[in-house]
């Protein structure tokens, strides 16, 4: 009867520590978000550039409009200054579709299984952290020597229509906010999942002389980048 019992328990707890070993999640299956920023060569996004400057603090409102095009193109991989796998991201810029596309410079694009980073014109950005989930917050400025700031997500994985494409999947980060009587600076970026950033808002405006008076002025500029297309 011993024996009987002594197996029976052996049996039993083989198949709860094989139940348990079968559901245990070996991470291929959990969604950490890595798909709203991919890093693969032979990736190309190009977007609509709308930059606007501002300076009605004089007599006659001065406004000045700038549309062209912009295009991000991964290719080869690399080793990053901190030692880490990245990829460069070649860009370019024209006026107009029949334009020929002149180039601009390199930057570099990385993830690891903690952040997505963006070196751009030499100061290394941490875009995204992972898990990504909808209460994220974080420096985007860890690795650089501007000072921080706080970037938080304002929401994950909702639907987003941008210039004229509507995107199941899309999560907005806010990379800065400040508004008081000194100055406007918003700086926003909206990721879409298997895309990459699908749209791009800047703000910065010095306000200071709203204060004298009960007229807007401002002084300073507002720029949108919207994702045209990607392959």
């Amino acid at each position: 009867m011993k024996k009987i019992i002594t197996y029976s328990s052996v049996f039993i707890i083989l198949v709860f520590m094989f139940s348990c070993s079968s559901n245990k999640d070996d991470g291929s299956s959990v969604d950490l978000g890595y798909n709203y920023f991919p890093v693969e060569a032979g990736h190309v996004w190009i977007y609509d550039v709308d930059s606007f400057g501002y300076d009605n603090n004089t007599d006659s409102t001065v406004i000045d409009t700038t549309y062209y095009q912009y295009k991000e193109a991964t290719s080869e991989s690399m080793i990053d200054d901190i030692g880490k796998p990245a990829i460069k991201v070649e860009r370019y810029f024209r006026k107009h579709d029949s334009d020929t596309w002149q180039s601009a410079n390199t930057w570099i694009m990385s993830r690891d299984n903690l952040r997505a980073q963006k070196v751009q014109d030499n100061i290394r950005y941490v875009k995204l952290v992972f898990p990504l989930n909808a209460s994220k917050t974080w420096d985007g400025n860890m690795f650089n020597n501007i000072g921080q700031a706080y970037y938080d997500i304002l929401y994950f994985d909702q639907p987003s229509f941008v210039n004229g494409k509507m995107f199941d999947k899309t999560v907005m980060v806010r990379e800065d906010s400040i508004t008081n009587f000194i100055d406007e600076i918003k700086r926003y970026s909206l990721y879409a999942r298997n895309v990459g950033l699908i749209s791009f808002t800047s703000d910065s405006l010095n306000t200071q002389s709203r204060s004298k008076g009960p007229g807007t002025k401002s002084k300073g500029f507002r720029y949108r980048i919207r994702l045209r297309s990607f392959q």
